[in-house]
């Protein structure tokens, strides 16, 4: 047995579960990935520049991340646990490559993005929400921690790429973005609701 398998042995639920435990695990590994969409929506509505550059970056770390991963998943097909008789799933899930986990990739892409733009808060949120929901989906069955890890190195490869364009471009992109957006929320920010 592998180091991978030996891991994943210990932290997915065992027979019987414990009902809280998968009510847990369900909630973190199907929902906890929604605050990052909220939180970016909260930052490009009613924040500052600043924070819209930060979301910016947040969101092409995410694309390129998720870009990555399929590329990696063309060439690698690793069946997911239950499909290989190991442990037990109690989350029904698609029979698509195992690795790398997007959820943790995205969650993941956005903590590194955030740490770069130097918003250590948001970093060590979605860092820490990025193991619970990893921990949540091996414990549930569709994935290996070895999954979560690589979905890690693919958030930061992406998050770095995404610095890297920031860099060279995010000033001239950014304020394209900020007029698209006033241009279609004319009328909200007007009336106050959302932030010019």
């Amino acid at each position: 047995m592998t180091l991978n398998q030996t891991l994943f042995a210990i932290l997915n639920a065992g027979v019987p579960a414990s009902a809280v435990g998968l009510d847990i695990g369900y909630l973190a590994a199907v929902f906890l990935i929604f605050s990052l969409p909220a939180k970016l929506m909260i930052d490009w509505l009613w924040g500052n520049s600043r924070d819209r550059g930060a979301a910016m970056a947040v969101v092409t770390a995410i694309l390129l991340a998720l870009g990555i991963n399929l590329l990696i998943s063309t060439g690698v097909q690793i069946p997911r646990p239950h499909e290989a008789g190991i442990g037990h799933s109690y989350l029904a899930h698609a029979a698509d490559s195992s690795f790398p986990s997007d959820h943790a990739t995205v969650l993941f892409a956005a903590a590194w993005a955030y740490a770069f733009a130097e918003r250590a808060a948001s970093a060590w949120l979605f860092a820490v929400t990025g193991l619970m929901v990893g921990w949540a989906r091996i414990y549930l069955g569709v994935h290996y921690p070895l999954d979560i890890f690589g979905g890690a190195l693919s958030g930061l490869t992406g998050a770095m790429l995404s610095r890297g364009l920031m860099v060279l471009a995010g000033t001239r992109l950014l304020a394209f973005a900020e007029a698209c957006y006033r241009r279609l929320f004319s009328m909200l920010i007007r009336a106050g609701w959302v932030r010019a």
